[in-house]
């Protein structure tokens, strides 16, 4: 009977000890589980805030040159496309710069003109001023420079100082647009003291070739 007992208590002590190996086993794996888990997202984690910081980085940039943009692109007078509107198909038409120089002496001045250039055929532009020559350069957009000839004191109120030449290749309604800036290039006056200045700029003109 004793020995009975004894075996017993022994059975009933080894399966305590199994029991709490088991337990121990199950902690250990859930506690390996949680490290695992936390390394991984310590690992993911850390790219993230990474990409965080460069993209603020980023914004702070271009805010601070979008500041820097304003500061340099004080506008002063104004440069404007006008022209009829209704044109005919393979027929010349022209459309004029009309420019204000908001009482600054001119010497040169830029302007930049984005168009459909399958659909108008870009011809000629001539200056109406007398003083001034205009010269082209045809890439992706139209850029045209002005220059002045002579001395003469140049102030801009309001007036056409170059007439273009255009001809509509496809009958439809199209837009040209007189662009501040495009990739490299700036619509831009200068003075007689050499400054840069950066009229008003954005403009375009609505026509229906028919």
């Amino acid at each position: 009977m004793h020995y009975q007992l004894r075996l017993m208590k022994c059975s009933l002590m080894e399966q305590n000890n199994n029991q709490q190996k088991f337990y121990l086993i199950i902690i250990l794996i859930v506690f390996f589980i949680f490290l695992i888990t936390g390394l991984i997202l310590l690992m993911i984690d850390k790219p993230f805030k990474k990409t965080q910081e460069i993209n603020q980085t980023k914004k702070e940039d271009n805010l601070q040159e979008g500041r820097s943009l304003i500061e340099v692109r004080n506008t002063k007078g104004n440069l404007r496309i006008v022209g009829e509107e209704n044109q005919t198909l393979e027929k010349n038409f022209y459309l004029d710069i009309i420019a204000s120089s908001d009482g600054e002496n001119i010497t040169a001045f830029d302007v930049i003109l984005n168009y459909d250039q399958e659909s108008l055929e870009f011809i000629k532009a001539e200056s109406l001023e007398n003083n001034f020559d205009v010269f082209v350069k045809k890439y992706s957009v139209l850029f045209l420079t002005s220059g002045k000839k002579t001395n003469q004191i140049t102030i801009f109120n309001n007036q056409p100082v170059i007439r273009l030449y255009f001809k509509g290749k496809k009958t439809g309604e199209y837009f040209i647009e007189l662009l501040s800036k495009k990739d490299n290039f700036t619509t831009k006056f200068v003075n007689d003291k050499t400054k840069v200045i950066y009229p008003e700029s954005n403009s375009l003109i609505g026509l229906k070739i028919k």
